[in-house]
């Protein structure tokens, strides 16, 4: 598949380790491969996020949960119900 846009930085995570690394996106969005260097001959695309640590993969989805009383919203009995059947990844306070 061709390679239509590569990202690169400092802080690809790699097996569980952050490096320098070359990530090589195909025509359907996903990663083709991850390499240590710049394929030769490549001219497309590159984004470059320095210093900020990539994370291929993660995804950040959470659900609020509102106080208790709150008739606008859905409240906390929806929520912990969802909870209950395992259909949420977790339920927690953020102060």
């Amino acid at each position: 598949m061709a390679i239509v846009k590569v990202i690169t930085g400092n802080q690809i995570l790699v097996d569980g380790n952050l490096k320098k690394a070359f990530v090589l996106i195909n025509e359907k969005g996903r990663i083709e491969d991850v390499l240590n260097e710049l394929p030769q001959g490549y001219t497309g695309p590159l984004d470059d996020f320095q210093d900020l640590v990539v994370m291929p993969g993660i995804c950040d989805t959470h659900v609020h949960i509102n106080e208790p009383g709150r008739t606008d919203w859905e409240g906390l009995r929806q929520p912990l119900k969802r909870r209950r059947q395992g259909r949420d990844h977790r339920c927690g306070h953020a102060p």
